[in-house]
C-alpha cells in the first residue's frame, strides 16, 4: 500500500543507512494491525542513519482527505505493541496542491500498553505550500490509550534530542484516527519553523483534537528556534 518498507511480526530488525525518496509514496510502516489478535504480532528492532523524502497522491483505494504521507508510521491496535529505537535519521514529509492532504514525518500509533518506542536523535521536516493543507513533523493517532487508566504509570513513547520543523504544527497530539493520546515524554527536543511559513500560523505543538481526550505529557528543556520573521503559539 504505497509504503517502501513494511514489518509486521519482526524480531530483531535493523533499518539502516538507506535512502527512500520515491515518486509518490510512503516511508517506512511498522504493522500489527493484521491478524485476528489471538496471536502477538510486535516488532522489535532499530530504524537508524535513514534519508525519508516523501509525498503521497490519491489512488484508486483513498482519496486526498483520506491519507497522509507519513516517513515512518507506527501502528499497533490489537495484541502485541512496537519496540522500537527510532534514531539519527533524516526525514523529509511535503504536500501541495497535487498531494493528499497532510504530510508528516513519524506517525505514531501506539495503543497496545506494551509499546516501547524511543524517537531520538532525528531531524524531521513537514512542509504544506498549500495553506489548506497541514504538515506536522510528529503526529500521535492513539497512545496508551486502551489502557491509560490501568497503566498510566507506563510511557510508551519519549522524545528526545529530536530537531522538528514544520510550517504548521512541530507535534500534534490526536490526529486523522479519532483517538485519545496518553503518556508522552519529550525532553529536549527543538521545535523550529522555516523561513516562509507559506500562508500558515506556525504552532510548536497541539493537544487535542475534536471529540478526543489527551493527558499525561511531560516535557522539558524545550528549544523553539524560529527562522524568519514569524510568529508562532506555543
Amino acid at each position: 500500500n504505497g509504503y517502501a518498507i513494511g514489518c509486521t511480526q519482526l524480531r530483531n530488525f535493523k533499518i539502516k543507512d538507506n535512502i527512500i525518496e520515491p515518486v509518490w509514496g510512503r516511508g517506512i510502516l511498522l504493522d500489527n494491525v493484521g491478524g485476528d489478535g489471538s496471536l502477538p504480532t510486535t516488532n522489535e528492532g532499530e530504524i537508524v542513519g535513514n534519508m525519508i523524502s516523501v509525498k503521497e497522491r490519491r489512488n484508486a483505494e483513498f482519496g486526498n482527505d483520506m491519507l497522509q504521507s507519513p516517513g515512518i508510521r507506527i501502528r499497533d491496535y490489537r495484541k502485541g505493541g512496537n519496540i522500537v529505537h527510532i534514531h539519527d535519521n533524516f526525514i523529509n514529509a511535503v504536500c501541495d496542491e497535487t498531494t493528499v492532504n497532510e504530510a508528516n514525518g513519524i506517525v505514531v500509533t501506539a495503543r497496545h500498553r506494551d509499546s516501547d518506542v524511543l524517537i531520538e536523535n532525528n531531524n524531521i521536516w513537514a512542509v504544506s505550500s498549500d495553506p489548506q493543507k497541514n504538515a506536522h513533523a510528529i503526529i500521535f493517532e492513539g497512545c496508551n490509550e486502551l489502557n491509560h487508566d490501568v497503566y498510566r504509570g507506563t510511557v510508551p513513547v519519549i522524545l528526545r534530542g529530536n530537531t522538528f520543523t514544520s510550517n504548521t504544527v512541530c507535534v500534534q497530539f490526536g490526529g486523522l484516527d479519532g483517538s485519545n493520546t496518553w503518556n508522552v515524554d519529550l525532553f529536549d527536543n527543538t521545535y523550529k519553523a522555516p523561513p516562509d511559513l507559506l500562508g500558515h500560523e506556525f504552532h510548536t505543538r497541539s493537544i487535542g483534537h475534536a471529540g478526543q481526550v489527551t493527558g499525561g505529557f511531560h516535557a522539558g528543556n524545550v528549544h523553539t528556534d524560529v527562522e524568519g520573521d514569524v510568529t508562532f503559539t506555543d
